[in-house]
């Protein structure tokens, strides 16, 4: 799996992330949770968090847009990247 160097960047200048799930009928659940990326894995484990149960995700695909944070206006197009892994 490879991340771009933009993706990578933003993804160690960040603390938290987000973990959506979907239940059976059709409600949505999103959560924040602290987490490590080390270049090919994003985790919850045990290290700067301190011991408990984490997880380790490889993402299948990836989706990013508007990394450098900018403002969005309506003469400004947004280039959104899909990766599949």
């Amino acid at each position: 799996m490879s991340f771009s160097e933009e993706e990578i960047n933003y993804l160690q200048s960040q603390r938290l992330a987000r973990i959506a799930t979907v239940s059976a009928d059709g409600q949505p659940d999103v959560a924040p949770v602290g987490f490590e990326f080390d270049g090919t894995y994003v985790y919850e484990r045990e290290g700067r968090f301190g011991p408990g149960s984490y997880m380790r995700i490889t993402p299948a695909i990836s989706w990013s847009f508007n990394l450098d944070g900018r403002p969005f206006t309506h003469d400004r197009e947004v280039a959104v990247r899909r990766t599949v892994r």
